[in-house]
């Protein structure tokens, strides 16, 4: 249970500073008067050591258990002029649905998302492209400009279509979805609709 102390802490802010500072002392103000052959031996040294806390550090972080608990199904109460009169919205996430699915097993993570399925959120998402498919707009999104962005996946009734066919690919829209599935990279919402389109 050490490594729920402040060890890494003081690894950090300590052991890794005074590695550097053994650096600048002995290696490059050369205070010991040592020879360019033993300088060289202990500055290899020294940056061995630092990889070694530094791998240390973060092999701790990796396995710090999460503090963070599963939102729950409850709603959110929005401005209210933005709410649509009738609906709920949860505060839950693409991002934190997708997490379920990365920090959980498949069968762990379908237990996880049960309470959040058929319910309403509202994300804001870049557009990547737009396709017609058996009567209805699908589009495909993602959740920031980043190449590891999640997807996003939208299914907007044909009615959308005229209403969003202006739209790039690049531009941002917030929808409002009813969340259908989702896995470690991907969200699907269905029953979608584009806020101040």
């Amino acid at each position: 249970m050490w490594h729920l102390s402040g060890m890494p802490v003081f690894l950090e802010r300590f052991v890794l500073p005074g590695f550097v500072g053994l650096i600048i002392a002995v290696v490059v103000a050369n205070v010991i008067q040592l020879d360019w052959f033993e300088r060289i031996g202990i500055l290899v040294v020294v940056v061995l050591a630092a990889y070694v806390v530094a791998h240390f550090i973060h092999r701790l972080n990796q396995h710090r258990p999460s503090t963070d608990r599963p939102p729950s199904a409850t709603a959110v109460a929005l401005p209210e002029p933005l709410l649509v009169p009738g609906r709920t919205y949860l505060t839950v996430t693409p991002a934190v649905l997708r997490r379920f699915y990365r920090e959980h097993t498949t069968m762990q993570a379908d237990e996880l998302i049960k309470p959040f399925i058929g319910g309403w959120i509202r994300t804001r998402v870049l557009l990547s492209d737009m396709e017609t498919s058996g009567g209805r707009l699908i589009v495909s999104t993602h959740e920031s400009a980043l190449p590891v962005a999640g997807d996003v996946t939208l299914y907007f009734g044909s009615a959308w279509v005229p209403r969003l066919a202006h739209l790039k690919r690049g531009n941002w829209i917030t929808v409002d979805g009813r969340i259908k599935s989702a896995t470690g990279y991907h969200v699907w919402l269905q029953d979608c609709e584009a806020i101040g389109l």
